[in-house]
């Protein structure tokens, strides 16, 4: 369960800016124009059921989201605008750094539960995979390679083939977090 803590914790702090603007929206309509940008991106993204769910939620029409009818990522980015109007001290610091560093553990973490079979943890790896893929080129060679890492691939040459040193070094520091090929 401290994985599936630890990806919620990912996935907030990476909408950090977008849950803030969705507050501060809510608090105070001088900053409509700057959440409709955001809004329009998203739908430009395919997140159609967040950018409902947010527009609700703007409008004084909380209640009428249905939390259980979206994915883990739009469900823990709403449930945390949620809390952020009930508790702004729970909002996410929409200026930290994120840190590759800080990453390799969570994921190799989520890939040693999927590799286990934990059902969750798979399909939280598979959410995973599917956003890294959407950055960009290294972040998609990366979400190429959870699969395999699963699987038990740990051969550094075929898992960081064609990354730059910047994702090879996140890739080395997942796999010296996964067990051994033998130990699996």
């Amino acid at each position: 369960m401290g994985v599936v803590i630890d990806i919620k914790q990912q996935v907030i702090q990476s909408h950090a800016k977008f849950i803030v603007l969705v507050v501060m929206c809510c608090q105070n309509k001088e900053y409509e124009s700057h959440l409709e940008a955001a809004l329009q991106q998203a739908e430009l993204r395919g997140w159609h059921k967040i950018v409902v769910a947010v527009r609700q939620i703007v409008s004084g029409q909380a209640s009428r989201i249905e939390l259980a009818a979206l994915d883990d990522e739009d469900r823990m980015i709403l449930e945390a605008i949620l809390e952020g109007l009930k508790n702004p001290q729970s909002l996410p610091d929409p200026l930290a750094k994120k840190s590759p560093d800080l990453a390799a553990p969570g994921i190799a973490a989520l890939i040693n539960q999927a590799a286990s079979g934990d059902v969750q943890a798979l399909h939280m790896a598979s959410m995973m995979a599917k956003q890294m893929s959407g950055i960009d080129r290294s972040f998609a060679l990366l979400a190429a390679a959870i699969k395999p890492m699963i699987d038990g691939e740990r051969d550094l040459n075929k898992l960081c083939h064609g990354m730059d040193d910047k994702g090879c070094k996140l890739m080395e520091a997942i796999v010296e977090k996964l067990p051994d090929r033998d130990d699996l």
